[in-house]
């Protein structure tokens, strides 16, 4: 036995799921289609209520996936760039480079990204040096540095998330993974 609210939860979560029966003996019917209205199963079925899911538009071809608790759709690239040419990356697909902006968006990266040589941020102090600044002007609050960072050995301007997922200044011209971020729109 499930409940409407369970169900709805599976589908919203699942990987597949774009809509939902739900029987008026509390059973769950998980779909990978949306059904039209003329669809005669939508009618064959007596005393059961059919829901199309929150369908978050991330563009799954482009390698995005949806973060529900944020909620926005994010990518680590497979390529590895610059900060700028991954600045330039994110922006051609309409998003921009990951801003740890949120308590839960430091604590999301913290947890979920871990990539050896490390991983861009959307985080620079090239405008001012010792200013960091998110590339859509704001300034970074709470940053998580590594003890000793920022150091700026060298000019070192770009934020990057370091194997031990705490931040680091890098030389913004070193290639490396980069994380995107797209917000996202949704439909009933």
């Amino acid at each position: 036995m499930t409940s409407q609210t369970e169900c709805a939860y599976k589908c919203y979560y699942g990987n597949s799921c774009l809509s939902f029966f739900y029987t008026a003996d509390d059973r769950c019917f998980l779909l990978d289609e949306i059904m039209e209205l003329a669809d005669s199963r939508l009618t064959e079925l007596p005393n059961t209520r059919y829901f199309k899911a929150n369908i978050v538009n991330c563009p799954g071809d482009a390698g995005y996936k949806f973060i529900p608790s944020m909620p926005l759709c994010y990518k680590l690239s497979t390529q590895k760039l610059s900060w700028s040419g991954a600045k330039a990356k994110c922006e051609s697909e309409g998003g921009r480079l990951f801003q740890a902006d949120t308590s839960h968006k430091l604590a999301w990266t913290y947890h979920n990204i871990k990539v050896t040589g490390g991983v861009w941020l959307g985080a620079s102090d090239t405008a001012q040096e010792g200013q960091f600044m998110w590339t859509d002007g704001t300034e970074v609050v709470d940053p998580m540095w590594r003890d000793g960072e920022p150091s700026n050995t060298f000019n070192q301007d770009c934020v990057v998330i370091g194997d031990d997922r705490l931040w680091d200044d890098a030389w913004c011209t070193g290639s490396r993974l980069f994380l995107c971020e797209l917000q996202t729109t949704s439909c009933l």
